[in-house]
This record gives C-alpha cells, structure tokens and sequence, in this order.
C-alpha cells in the first residue's frame, strides 16, 4: 500500500497538481499495517552474493539472446544494488564471496 502511495504522489508531483494526502493517508497505511495479518508478509531473502552470479552464468547459455539478457539484467541490478550500499551481510564480510564497494 505504501509503494502504490508513493507511486500515486509521484504522479502528483509529476504533473505539477497539488498533492493533500500526507496526513490521513499515513494513518490509513498505518491502520492497514497494523491490521494485515502476518501471513501478509514474507520473511527476508538471504543476500545475493557473487557466488550466486558465478552459478547463473554457468547454468545459463550465454549464446542464447534470452539467456544472455537474463544475465545481463541480473548482473546490473546486482551491481547497482553494490554502487547503491544496499548489499546486506548477515555473517562477516568475505571478499571472495561478498561484493565490496571497491569492486
């Protein structure tokens, strides 16, 4: 419900049209959050590390234009995730297996 907010004061800001829902409309997400039950929500997944990518792309045929931009994609979003520091470690940091901001 947030995400489809924000998505919906975006537009809002987008168009240059005033935007009035602040106020009740962070009650009403925090009322609907209180009240989702708790099969609503998924626990987190584990990170995904270079290993995982090392896997994709020995699975996948690279000479296949669909495989090859399956690749492509993911490798992006992985890296862009890396440039963003959002990559989450749970155990210690292992540079052989871990992506670092320096990479």
């Amino acid at each position: 419900m947030r995400t489809w907010l924000l998505g919906l004061q975006l537009w809002h800001v987008l168009n240059n049209v005033p935007w009035h829902g602040s106020a009740h409309l962070k009650r009403a997400i925090q009322g609907s959050s209180s009240a989702a039950p708790a099969s609503s929500t998924c626990p987190r997944c584990p990170p995904v590390t270079l290993a995982h990518l090392l896997a994709l792309r020995d699975t996948l045929d690279l000479n296949n234009t669909f495989d090859a931009v399956v690749f492509a994609t993911v490798t992006m979003a992985f890296w862009c995730q890396c440039c963003l520091s959002e990559v989450y470690v749970i155990s210690t940091l292992n540079p052989l297996l871990h992506a670092t901001q320096a990479t």
